[in-house]
């Protein structure tokens, strides 16, 4: 399986468990000039999440959610900033940043959301 045909499955994998917990999904894929977001959606509590999906086919790179370096934190938020440019939502709305990790090697693959999984600064859980 190519890493195109991986991201497609766990982010299905993703909008799905959004969905059966009641979020309402605006964009998958959504793409600015500052970098691409995975999946935007409305919670059930109306918060904004920019969510990040990472999926692994194997356990030998570790878990996926420690794929998210520093680095890509920041080329999330920059891309976050630049959709919301784009989209003209309220600034005074509350929003976050989600990461869900996929393990697609487990049967049925085991699906970890974290909600608020690291904080507009950049500190949080990575």
């Amino acid at each position: 399986m190519d890493t195109t045909s991986k991201g497609r499955i766990g982010e299905d994998l993703a909008a799905a468990h959004l969905l059966s917990l009641g979020y309402r999904l605006i964009e998958r894929n959504a793409r600015t000039k500052r970098g691409e977001i995975d999946i935007v959606a409305r919670s059930p509590e109306q918060v904004l999440c920019f969510v990040e999906v990472k999926a692994a086919l194997t356990p030998q790179a570790g878990h996926p959610a420690s794929w998210i370096t520093p680095h890509k934190v920041v080329r999330l938020q920059r891309a976050a900033q630049a959709w919301l440019a784009l989209h003209r939502e309220p600034e005074a709305q509350e929003m976050r940043f989600d990461a869900i990790a996929i393990q697609l090697h487990r049967t049925p693959p085991a699906i970890v959301h974290l909600p608020g999984a690291f904080l507009p600064d950049g500190s949080g859980y990575f």
